[in-house]
């Protein structure tokens, strides 16, 4: 019953739960090493994580208090651990700010194994965050860091994941090409326990894009009797009414019945497909009765999709057998259940995942030769360093960079007060002084005092005519901002960060016109505050000024997110001297 598995919600989880019990119990049976310099009860976490995850979770909460003393190496592996162990208890992630931590970590500390577990993490975070291409590029990324790994289990693993992954995504070549991989690594390394999920996953795909009944059917037997052969019973079951279910497909309702009825009185989460099933076998045979008893057995397992399914079948029952009443009913509530019905998934094409995967293969590569110069530079800087500090530290150098210091900090105090000059807080404070000056005026006036009220009413003037001249700077540069948002130049920046349009030194150049056109010489001002600006930096700069977010600016100067927001937390520190946040940064940029 191919057709009706492709359309419900509970195909994930009565097929991708197994699998992914599976995936999560390999990633860390071969890798995982109890090191020597982990603390023991770490070392016990790791001995457990693969069989006891729960177990793991508790050693590895009883150091969390003490894990600050720890180095810090032991810290990131504690937590990429922890995070392990959760995954492994099916705890739904819902936040990528730690594995983004650790991945960005094991990048620069040189473990290819520890790398790989962390990337394998990163994309089960995403996939629970439902977003697969992310998913499926951090699979490639550990496959990558992997290349030369001994870690066959987690090898398999990602595989593993990257077939279920791409199956739902509708990207089935990719997907049998990845689970036959997964398949070969298990003979490869003599797991038995996990092939008969992969031999049904192929025969799925046979049956589900080509419609190949000889090999689906092939697979699926296969399947079956890998796992009777492990005497794995759990895994014979779930195979067996999924084969139940193709024969259905296939019109052998016989057949297919002979093979459910066996597990029709076992009372567990698969007896909903097993009664819907045969609930749609009977009424096919017009066997009115047994299919609404099926029916109505399979309604308190059922996901919405197949509760969509089941009412739609139980009034089409009633209907014919003249119970109007009750099949309006159930008409009723599928109605109002299919409203409610969202798509778990969306399909993606391949030529998509594809260039979203070469993309960041091509970003990796600029990434690593990124990090190559710049642990480069960073040895040239320390000999540099060094030879200066031993030649010339002299408190001429430390005065100079005071002065300097000093300088753009006055900078920074002029910017900022002309800012406020231009902010809503200045022309409130401007309106409470007017105010002020019209109750001095009458009191003045009220006292006949004739010299104070002459002056106020100068100070009034004055304050008037400033107020006005404001306003209409205010209003101007209201227009010129609102001409750039309405300019072709703002429109195609826009579009670059979502569609491959080629930039030129030309469009960039427009850009600088348009922008300093609209905020008063915008990039003059902002390399007074910082001369060396690198180009990628003046750009991004720009780019904040047009509105783009993070992840489009990325995409427009070809960088990855995270290289985005280290030039953002950079650039903060080299102009104010201090510290910053990415928000501290985009905030600065859009006032100046």
């Amino acid at each position: 019953m191919l057709s009706l598995y492709r359309s419900t919600s509970s195909r994930m989880k009565y097929i991708y739960v197994p699998l992914l019990f599976l995936s999560v119990l390999f990633a860390g049976l071969s890798c995982q090493r109890a090191e020597k310099s982990y603390p023991s009860a770490m070392q016990r976490a790791i001995s457990l994580l693969s069989a006891r995850p729960d177990s793991a979770l508790y050693y590895l909460s009883q150091l969390d208090s003490l894990m600050a003393d720890e180095p810090e190496e032991t810290r990131m592996y504690h937590r990429l651990l922890t995070l392990a162990a959760e995954d492994k208890l099916y705890v739904p992630h819902t936040s990528d700010s730690l594995i983004r931590e650790i991945v960005r970590y094991y990048e620069g500390y040189g473990d290819s194994d520890k790398l790989m577990m962390a990337y394998y993490y990163q994309g089960s975070v995403w996939r629970d965050m439902n977003d697969a291409p992310r998913a499926i590029d951090c699979y490639h990324r550990a496959l990558e860091a992997g290349r030369h790994t001994r870690c066959s289990d987690l090898l398999i693993s990602i595989y593993s994941q990257l077939g279920t992954l791409l199956a739902y995504q509708g990207v089935y070549d990719e997907s049998l090409q990845a689970t036959r991989t997964a398949l070969a690594l298990c003979r490869q390394y003599r797991d038995t326990l996990s092939s008969p999920f992969f031999l049904r996953n192929i025969g799925r795909i046979w049956g589900i894009h080509w419609h190949n009944t000889d090999s689906m059917l092939y697979y699926y037997r296969a399947a079956l009797s890998q796992a009777l052969h492990n005497r794995d019973t759990f895994t014979a079951k779930v195979i067996s009414i999924e084969l139940g279910g193709v024969y259905y497909d296939l019109g052998k309702m016989d057949t297919a019945k002979v093979r459910l009825l066996k597990y029709q009185d076992e009372e567990d989460d698969l007896d909903g497909i097993v009664s819907m099933t045969l609930g749609c076998i009977y009424s096919r045979e017009g066997q009115g009765d047994s299919a609404r008893a099926y029916f109505n057995r399979a309604l308190p397992y059922a996901g919405l999709r197949q509760q969509v399914t089941l009412h739609e079948e139980l009034a089409r029952l009633d209907y014919a057998e003249g119970r109007y009443a009750e099949a309006f009913s159930h008409a009723s509530q599928s109605m109002a259940l299919r409203d409610s019905v969202t798509s778990l998934t969306e399909t993606e094409e391949v030529a998509k995942i594809n260039a979203l995967y070469n993309y960041h293969r091509t970003e990796e590569m600029n990434r690593q030769l990124e990090q190559r110069n710049r642990r480069q530079r960073g040895w040239l800087y320390g000999i540099v360093s060094a030879a200066l500090l031993a030649a010339c530290a002299t408190a001429v150098w430390l005065r100079q960079k005071k002065h300097e210091a000093a300088l753009q900090r006055q900078k920074i105090r002029n910017l900022e007060a002309e800012q406020y000059r231009r902010s809503e807080a200045y022309r409130a404070e401007s309106r409470r002084q007017l105010a002020e000056l019209e109750v001095q005026l009458c009191k003045a006036e009220k006292d006949k005092d004739t010299a104070r009220r002459e002056l106020l009413e100068t100070r009034h003037a004055l304050l008037e005519l400033s107020a006005a001249k404001d306003r209409i700077e205010q209003q101007e540069r209201g227009l010129l901002v609102s001409q750039l948002h309405r300019s072709s130049v703002y429109a195609f920046f826009h579009k670059a960060a979502h569609e491959e349009v080629r930039i030129t030194a030309e469009n960039w150049q427009e850009l600088r016109a348009a922008i300093d056109a609209a905020y008063d010489d915008f990039t003059g001002r902002l390399y007074s505050l910082c001369p060396n600006l690198s180009e990628m930096e003046l750009h991004i700069c720009w780019l904040i000024k047009i509105q783009l977010s993070p992840k489009d600016m990325a995409q427009v100067v070809g960088r990855s997110q995270s290289a985005v927001s280290m030039a953002r937390t950079r650039l903060y520190k080299k102009i104010h001297q201090k510290e910053g946040t990415t928000s501290d940064f985009d905030k600065f940029i859009a006032d100046l």
